[in-house]
């Protein structure tokens, strides 16, 4: 596993399974997570309601964001109504 989430209370936490960073082979999650001299940044401040930007990008827009908001019941900015769901691109939050 290449990293998690936790929503502790209504907070996205994004965690670096150790593994992961100890893998010099370990394909990029996303650049965003890459730091000035290339290595990999695993220190991210919580964030209330809303997901890191790499995963509300992979989160539905529009219309169908609406729609499975609603039928969760919550707000669709609420993106913690959208944790144990899969994202596109074969990542996944729990």
């Amino acid at each position: 596993m290449a990293s998690s989430i936790a929503y502790p209370g209504d907070s996205h936490l994004f965690a670096v399974d150790q593994a992961y960073v100890h893998d010099s082979t370990r394909p990029t999650l996303s650049l965003s997570y890459k730091s000035a001299s290339g290595g990999l940044v695993t220190t991210v401040k919580p964030m209330a309601t809303r997901l890191p930007a790499f995963f509300s990008n992979l989160l539905p827009e529009g219309a169908l964001r609406d729609y499975l908001a609603a039928k969760a019941g919550v707000k669709p900015g609420r993106e913690s109504s959208f944790s144990g769901t899969s994202f596109s691109g074969s990542v996944g939050s729990t």
